[in-house]
């Protein structure tokens, strides 16, 4: 069971620390069982957006989800 646990605290502050400041979250849902991770919410530039694009495919953030 321990092996399983996963720290969503650590997960949600992994996730600020890649959103550049333009960047605000409406809606955060992460299955594990589908590994999908759906994200909604604003840029205030398009700059931002692609940054956070850049961030999360660098990152190996989701790689734990996978079965």
């Amino acid at each position: 069971m321990q092996k399983e646990y996963i720290s969503w605290t650590s997960v949600l502050k992994k996730i600020t620390d890649l959103t550049p400041r333009g960047i605000t979250y409406s809606y955060l849902k992460i299955d594990k069982v589908a590994a999908k991770a759906s994200l909604k919410g604003a840029a205030e530039k398009r700059e931002d957006l692609l940054i956070l694009k850049e961030n999360l495919n660098n990152s190996n953030l989701f790689e734990g989800f996978k079965n």
